[in-house]
């Protein structure tokens, strides 16, 4: 995704960052449609610090709302 929670850099000219939640949905609402589709194994791989706890938290909800299995590093 080219976007996530990245307040630090919101002063600075063209910094662009989501609210942590808005982060969060948006990685469930993706799991959500894959799983649909019949993908039952899932691993975010995240270069960026800030969206760490974003998609630890869409990832912990969704594996038990879905039974799925997410990771996330």
């Amino acid at each position: 995704m080219p976007y996530g929670y990245s307040s630090t850099f919101r002063g600075f000219p063209g910094g662009v960052s989501t609210r942590p939640e808005i982060m969060q949905m948006l990685a469930e609402d993706v799991l959500t449609d894959l799983a649909a589709c019949g993908i039952a194994h899932f691993v975010f791989v995240d270069s960026h610090g800030g969206n760490d706890a974003p998609l630890e938290r869409a990832a912990r909800a969704t594996q038990e709302r879905l039974g799925i299995a997410v990771g996330h590093f």
